[in-house]
C-alpha cells in the first residue's frame, strides 16, 4: 500500500511540474506578444508623428510626396530602424490616414 501511495505521489508531482512548465511557457509567450504589441504601437505613433511633421514642412513644395517619404525614412534610419516592407506599410498607412482626415 505504501508503494502505491508513493507511486501516486510521484505521478502527481511529475504532473504538477509538467503543468507548471506548460503554464510558464504560455505566460512567457503572452508577455512576448504584449511586449511586441506595445512596441508596434509606439512605432506606429512615431511614424504618424514623422508623417505629420513631413506634411507640415514639405506639403507645399512636394506635390508627389517623395521628399516627405524620404524625410520620414531618413528620420527612422537615424533612430536606428531599418526600412523594410513592414515599416514601409506603416508609413503608407499613416499617409493614408492623414489624407483621409483632411
Amino acid at each position: 500500500m505504501e508503494l502505491i501511495i508513493e507511486l501516486i505521489g510521484k505521478i502527481l508531482g511529475a504532473a504538477i511540474v509538467a503543468l507548471l512548465f506548460f503554464a510558464l511557457k504560455k505566460l512567457k509567450e503572452y508577455i512576448e506578444i504584449q511586449k511586441q504589441s506595445i512596441e508596434n504601437k509606439d512605432l506606429l505613433l512615431l511614424i504618424e508623428s514623422l508623417v505629420e511633421a513631413a506634411e507640415q514642412m514639405f506639403k507645399l513644395n512636394d506635390p508627389t510626396g517623395e521628399k516627405r517619404k524620404t524625410y520620414v525614412e531618413e528620420q527612422l534610419v537615424a533612430l536606428g530602424y531599418e526600412i523594410n516592407k513592414k515599416l514601409d506599410a506603416y508609413i503608407e498607412a499613416a499617409v493614408f490616414e492623414i489624407n483621409h482626415i483632411e
